[in-house]
C-alpha cells in the first residue's frame, strides 16, 4: 500500500491505465510529414481499439507509444508477434516503412525513428488527430536488427524518449555503438546466443557496454538465432542459412522469452509499475531460457540527525516519509524535522521508479538533549554578538552547525573545550537552532534567540 501511494504522489502512476485490461487491436496506415528534414514517413499504427479492424476507433484511455523498426530488407508485417504483444497489454506500437530496400540509409531510419516518438506525442495533444487525449507523455523506441541499430541512432536525436528496447541489434553507419555513449535513458538489449548475422559480441554487446544509461540491463537468449525474432521471412532466412551452430529453438519459444522480457520492462519504464519491476528481476534471476547481466544497482537508504532533522542518505530522486508506519502527507524532502517521539522510516525513490524503504530509525528527545550525562548550556540567553558554551562532562571534540528556523546552514565550526565562545555576529535577529555532534557521533541540538 506504501508503494501505491508513494507511486499516486511521485505522479507517477497513470490511474486510468489498466494492466490486466485486454485490448483488441486496431491498425491504420498513414504518413507524416517531418518538416525539419522535407521528408514522408510512412508507417503502420497498431493501437487498442474498440474492434479489431483497420481505422478502429481507439478504446477509451490514454496508451504509452513504442516506435518499432524494421530490420534489413523485413517488411513490417514480420513483426505481428511485436503488436500482438504490446496492444492487447495497452500499448500504441508504430512500425515505419521506410528504408526498407537493399541500400538503406541508416541515419534517415534513425530520424524517422525519432520523428515518429515525438510525432505521436503531438497527434496526442492535437484536437484535429484520432489519437487526441489517447497518449501519455511516456513513449519508447524499439527495434530489430538493422531497426535495432537505427533505434540508437533515435534515442541519441530524442531527448523526450523515455526507454529503449533492441533486439539483436546490428551496428549502423553512422555507428550506433558511438551513439550509445549518448544515450543515458534506460535500455534492455536483448540478443539470440547463435546469432551469426549480427553476432552480439560486435553488435549488441558492444552497443550495450557503450551505453551511458544509469540502467542498462542485457539478456541473451540460450541457442537464440537472429531471425527468430520475427516470423518467417525468407530474406532474412538466407542470410541465417549459413549459420554454425544452427540455433537450436523453436521460433514461438525466442518470441516468448523475448516478450517476457521486454513487456516487463515496458510495464514499469512506460507504465510505473514496481510489480513488472520486481517480476522482471525474478525472471533475470530464474529463467532457464536466459543470462543476463544488469547495472541498476541502488542503495538502501538510511537515516541520521543532521541539526534538527532527520536526514535519508545518500540523496534520490523523490522522498516520503513515515511515522510508526503511517505515511507523513508533505513529508517529501531529503530532510524532515520530527515533531514526536518514536520510529521514522523514509522510501526512497533512486535508478528505478520503485521507491526502497529504510530501516526505521528511533528518535529520542532525551537521548539527544542529554547522552551520557553531558549537558550544554548557552548563554546569555537571548544572545548577543557571542555565545557562550558550557560542556559539563564534554569529551573531545565538538562539531557545531548554526541553522535558521528553515533548516538553512548557516554557521560551522568545532569546540574542543569545557567552555567556548562562538561568534554569530554575521546572524540576524531572531530564532536559531545549534546543533552540537561528538567525536562519538552522538547529537544535541537547542534553540537559542539573538537579539
Amino acid at each position: 500500500m506504501k508503494k501505491l501511494i508513494t507511486l499516486f504522489l511521485f505522479s507517477f502512476a497513470v490511474c486510468h491505465l489498466s494492466f490486466s485490461q485486454t485490448y483488441p487491436v486496431g491498425y491504420v496506415y498513414t504518413t507524416y510529414n517531418d518538416p525539419t528534414r522535407s521528408r514522408d514517413v510512412t508507417c503502420w499504427i497498431y493501437y487498442p481499439a474498440v474492434s479489431a479492424t483497420q481505422n478502429a476507433s481507439l478504446a477509451t484511455g490514454s496508451f504509452p507509444v513504442i516506435v518499432f523498426g524494421h530490420g534489413f530488407v523485413m517488411g513490417y508485417d514480420v513483426y505481428s508477434n511485436i503488436w500482438n504483444a504490446l496492444v492487447p497489454k495497452g500499448y500504441i506500437v508504430v512500425l515505419p516503412t521506410t528504408e526498407s530496400g537493399f541500400s538503406p540509409v541508416h541515419a534517415n531510419f534513425g530520424g524517422d525513428i525519432a520523428f515518429l516518438a515525438a510525432k505521436m506525442q503531438s497527434e496526442g495533444a492535437s484536437n484535429s488527430s484520432p489519437f487526441y487525449q489517447h497518449i501519455t507523455d511516456k513513449s519508447g523506441v524499439m527495434g530489430h536488427s538493422m531497426g535495432g541499430g537505427s533505434s540508437f541512432l533515435g534515442a541519441e536525436n530524442n531527448s523526450s524518449i523515455t526507454t529503449m528496447v533492441t533486439l539483436a541489434a546490428a551496428e549502423t553507419n553512422p555507428s550506433s555503438t558511438s551513439a550509445a555513449a549518448n544515450i543515458t535513458i534506460p535500455a534492455l538489449t536483448i540478443s539470440g546466443q547463435d546469432d551469426c548475422v549480427a553476432a552480439p559480441a560486435t553488435n549488441a554487446l558492444q552497443m550495450h557496454n557503450a551505453l551511458a544509461s544509469s540502467c542498462k540491463t542485457y539478456i541473451s537468449i540460450n541457442n537464440g538465432s537472429h531471425c527468430f525474432f520475427a516470423q518467417n521471412n525468407f530474406n532474412c532466412n538466407f542470410g541465417e542459412g549459413t549459420c554454425n551452430p544452427v540455433p537450436d529453438i523453436d521460433r514461438a519459444d525466442q518470441q516468448d522469452a523475448a516478450a517476457d522480457m521486454f513487456t516487463l520492462w515496458f510495464d514499469h519504464w512506460l507504465k510505473g509499475s514496481c510489480q513488472a519491476w520486481e517480476d522482471l528481476q525474478d525472471s533475470l534471476a530464474v529463467s532457464p531460457r536466459i543470462t543476463s547481466q544488469q547495472s541498476c544497482t541502488q542503495p538502501t537508504p538510511s537515516i541520521s540527525m543532521n541539526g534538527m532533522y532527520l536526514e535519508a542518505t545518500p540523496a534520490g530522486t523523490y522522498y516520503q516519509w513515515y511515522y510508526e508506519g503511517s505515511i507523513i502527507i508533505g513529508a517529501n524532502g531529503q530532510l524532515h524535522q520530527p515533531d514526536l517521539e518514536g520510529n521514522y522510516t523514509v522510501e526512497v525513490n533512486y535508478l528505478t521508479y520503485c521507491p526502497i524503504m529504510s530501516a526505521p530509525y528511533n528518535y529520542n528527545t532525551t537521548g539527544i538533549i542529554n547522552y551520557e550525562r553531558e549537558e550544554i548550556k548557552l548563554f546569555p540567553v537571548p544572545a548577543g554578538d557571542v555565545i557562550q558554551v558550557n560542556r559539563t562532562n564534554g569529551k573531545g571534540k565538538s562539531e557545531v552547525k548554526i541553522y535558521d528556523v528553515a533548516g538553512k546552514l548557516l554557521l560551522q565550526t568545532s569546540i574542543i573545550n569545557p567552555q567556548a565562545v562562538i561568534n554569530i555576529s554575521s546572524l540576524s535577529s531572531g530564532l536559531y537552532f545549534i546543533n552540537f555532534t561528538s567525536e562519538n557521533g552522538t547529537n544535541q541540538s537547542q534553540k537559542f534567540v539573538k537579539r
